[in-house]
């Protein structure tokens, strides 16, 4: 097994001449964890899934005037609060879990534990 590395990326960006794309990261990452990553929560969790990555997410804020056409999975409506933002990310995929994290503020972490990917539908 390799030695654990942390890389620090911008995500859902253009990548900068020279830095690793979005895929190239996620082909060679094991775990994607994102702890408050504003703009990038959603490409986060959409690249983790698409390249069957385990991952855990803080979600915090929603910017629903940046991404208007996000809708709740059971009401129809624009996502426009963060426990909607929450929901909506979640219903990605069946493999998502949830759970509360013992501290204030933005504390609701989605994830996916290793190996669940596999074994699931997308």
């Amino acid at each position: 097994m390799e030695p654990f590395t942390v890389q620090h990326a911008l995500f859902g960006v253009d990548t900068p001449a020279g830095a690793a794309s979005d895929a190239d990261l996620l082909r060679r990452a094991h775990f994607v964890v994102g702890l408050h990553p504003d703009e990038a929560t959603e490409a986060i969790v959409d690249g983790a899934l698409r390249h069957g990555r385990a991952f855990a997410v803080v979600p915090c804020c929603v910017f629903g005037r940046l991404f208007p056409w996000r809708r709740h999975p059971v009401t129809g409506a624009a996502v426009s609060s963060y426990v909607d933002f929450v929901d909506y990310l979640q219903a990605k995929h069946p493999a998502i879990r949830r759970a509360i994290l013992p501290c204030g503020g933005a504390n609701i972490v989605l994830w996916v534990p290793p190996g669940a990917l596999a074994s699931t539908p997308a």
